[in-house]
Parts: structure tokens; C-alpha cells; sequence
């Protein structure tokens, strides 16, 4: 059992986990929060209350999935060894994948659920950890609502730039069809005019 005093150290922004994946994140990318990590009281209900997922870059597929991470995204391991996209929204395993990040957070919905995702690459594994925390009934705080904003207007910026590579292929593609149409017109009309003389 967490006790009261537990309790109310987390909810300081203190830290408590059973998850080596977790405490690696937390060392690896933000060693500054290791100073509020607390001890685990009680094994069980911390792994209850942490999702983690675990994506190997070489066979390009789910390797492992706790019982917390199923029960939110009510899943089972029938799906291990598909793509992440069968399950959630890939795009920042993707952007991991092509080395343009390292590690990676979004606040996402699916399925009903509202859910904060945290992404990192373990290189030397060639595999990709996500940490979920489901936060439907959580009130966004700033930095959070920061989150969202900045999120909304990267979607936004890669739209935009997808339409405008689109509109400039297009655009060429027009004109270069274009001008092959002028080409074969001119020519038939040569071929008119030759018959004639």
C-alpha cells in the first residue's frame, strides 16, 4: 500500500517508479528530476499506474507491452510483433527512426482515451521505448497546453508544406504536359500542311 505521506510527496511533482524504462528516461534526458525521485512503496500499484511499450527498429515491430499499457489501449499480446502504427499514431517513432529526434512527446486521444506519450530511441538496442500515461481526467496546466499549441502548429507547418510540394509538382507537371501538347499540335499541324503542298 503507497502511504499518505507517499501520496502527498507525488503530488509535489515527485517521482516514483518501478520502471527501469521509466528511471532511464529520467536519467538519460532529464537528470535534473532524479533529485525528486522517491522510493517505491508499493511495486504493485506503480506498475499499474505506468504504460510502457517497446518497438525494435529492426524487425520494425511491438516486442513487449506491460499489463497497464493493455489495459489502457485494450489490447493483449496477440499484437506483439506488428507495427506500432496498428495500434497508435506513429509519427514519433518515425521521427526517432530517422534520426531527427531523440526523444520525442505528444499529447494524444485515441480510442477515448486521452494520453501523454513519451518516446525515446535506445540506439545501442536499435529499440524505441514509449511511456504512456493516460491523463483523460488530468486539467491541463501550461506547459501541457504549451505542448498541445506547439504540436498543432508542427501538424499545421507539415501540411502546409506537403500542399505546397504538391501544388509545385502539380504546377510543373501542368506545364511540362503543357508544353509537350503545343510540341504534338505543332506537329500534326506540319504534318497537315506538308500534305497539302
Amino acid at each position: 500500500m503507497v502511504s499518505e505521506e507517499t501520496m502527498k510527496l507525488l503530488g509535489h511533482g515527485n517521482i516514483t517508479t518501478a520502471c527501469s524504462a521509466v528511471v532511464n528516461y529520467i536519467e538519460k534526458y532529464n537528470p535534473e528530476l532524479i533529485s525528486q525521485m522517491l522510493p517505491v512503496i508499493s511495486t504493485m500499484t506503480i506498475f499499474n499506474k505506468e504504460e510502457v511499450v517497446i518497438f525494435d527498429e529492426v524487425e520494425d515491430s511491438l516486442i513487449h507491452m506491460n499489463p497497464s499499457f493493455q489495459k489502457m489501449f485494450f489490447c493483449n499480446n496477440g499484437i506483439l510483433g506488428r507495427r506500432i502504427t496498428y495500434l497508435l499514431n506513429g509519427d514519433g517513432f518515425e521521427k526517432l527512426a530517422r534520426g531527427e529526434q531523440e526523444q520525442f512527446e505528444a499529447i494524444r486521444s485515441k480510442y477515448g482515451v486521452k494520453y501523454h506519450e513519451i518516446l525515446y530511441a535506445l540506439r545501442g538496442e536499435n529499440q524505441y521505448v514509449g511511456i504512456y500515461s493516460n491523463i483523460s481526467q488530468v486539467k491541463f496546466d501550461d506547459s501541457q497546453i504549451d505542448l498541445i499549441k506547439r504540436q498543432t502548429l508542427e501538424h499545421v507547418k507539415e501540411l502546409q508544406d506537403h500542399q505546397i510540394s504538391f501544388s509545385q509538382q502539380l504546377a510543373h507537371f501542368l506545364g511540362k504536359n503543357t508544353a509537350q501538347s503545343e510540341d504534338l499540335v505543332r506537329q500534326i499541324t506540319d504534318l497537315f500542311d506538308e500534305e497539302k503542298k
